[in-house]
């Protein structure tokens, strides 16, 4: 089920909240549109600073999809900057402090992502919160990033999101993990503990089981969740850098209820939207690659032919 929606309804569709929401454009186009204070949770899965260049599976349903990840495609319009420079004057600091220490590929990424966290800072509600996805190459400066956007005392975790996929070197260790960086808008934030069962070997002595809750231990930093593979044919659609839907199952029920709004900004093959879906809240999905929308519109008509949404092109169309 879908709904075109023209540019002049972004507004008013905006401040009713009443669909969920997909758009083929660059989010930080498209992101001043959004009402401020309108989104609980915003988690986001940007380019990682890799330097490749991805492709989807060939015979899959993200056959078509491609992009890059290279400093090449993280430019910044310099109306943009000279923008960032005028009205946040601590995060420019900050920008100028790291360009002085490291890699010029760094700075350009961090660069890119400044306005992109700057305007999600604005759409989130004073309840809300931001999970950011990246990994090793990145994400000692996307702290500091984010610091500087949402301050230093709205930081909740750094969650470390352990996998058993990938390879091995003699010159360092196993790099198995992501990173999800965890702020707040406020110390007012949605947040809901969750369990998980207790390891197998863990033993209870008797005097001591009323100690033990029945659903497990509550959740730590640590995240042991499988990454799709071989086996995962029912859920993957060979989309390159497609997470698991179990994943941000945790994080929506985590740092949202029923009926909230959640926004992936790069929402990629859409796990996100799915999941929000799945859990009964409402989403907004935005990607710069229509080869993206179109994975996204095919799973939601493959798994939920019944869900309402709106498309809109980009801002300017």
């Amino acid at each position: 089920m879908q709904k075109v929606m023209q540019e002049a309804t972004y507004e008013a569709m905006q401040e009713a909240m009443q669909s969920n929401m997909l758009v083929c454009a660059d989010n930080l186009a498209f992101l001043p549109r959004l009402a401020a204070e309108s989104v609980d949770l915003a988690y986001l899965d940007p380019p990682f600073n890799t330097g490749r260049h991805f492709v989807g599976r060939k015979g899959s349903l993200a056959a078509d999809a491609v992009f890059h990840d290279t400093p090449a495609h993280f430019a910044v319009d310099p109306k943009v900057a000279a923008h960032l420079a005028e009205n946040f004057a601590a995060l420019t600091a900050w920008l100028k402090g790291m360009a002085a220490v490291s890699a010029p590929s760094l700075i350009a990424y961090l660069n890119f992502m400044a306005p992109r966290v700057v305007a999600l800072h604005r759409v989130l509600k004073p309840t809300g919160s931001l999970f950011l996805h990246c990994d090793e190459r990145t994400a000692h400066g996307l702290r500091g990033l984010l610091d500087a956007v949402f301050g230093h005392d709205q930081f909740r975790n750094h969650v470390i999101w352990n996998y058993h996929a990938g390879g091995a070197s003699r010159r360092w260790y196993a790099r198995r993990h992501d990173d999800l960086l965890f702020y707040s808008k406020s110390s007012a934030y949605q947040f809901r503990v969750q369990r998980e069962p207790y390891a197998p070997r863990t033993a209870i002595a008797r005097k001591n089981i009323a100690k033990f809750h029945p659903d497990g231990r509550m959740l730590t930093d640590v995240w042991q969740i499988s990454r799709l593979g071989n086996n995962d044919k029912a859920e993957r659609v060979g989309y390159p850098t497609q997470k698991p839907l179990a994943l941000l199952h945790r994080i929506i029920r985590g740092s949202s209820e029923e009926g909230a709004v959640v926004l992936d900004p790069f929402c990629g093959s859409g796990t996100t939207l799915l999941a929000a879906e799945q859990l009964g809240r409402r989403w907004i999905g935005c990607d710069s690659a229509p080869e993206a929308i179109a994975v996204v519109e095919a799973r939601l008509r493959q798994q939920c032919p019944d869900t309402p949404y709106t498309t809109a092109p980009p801002p300017g169309a």
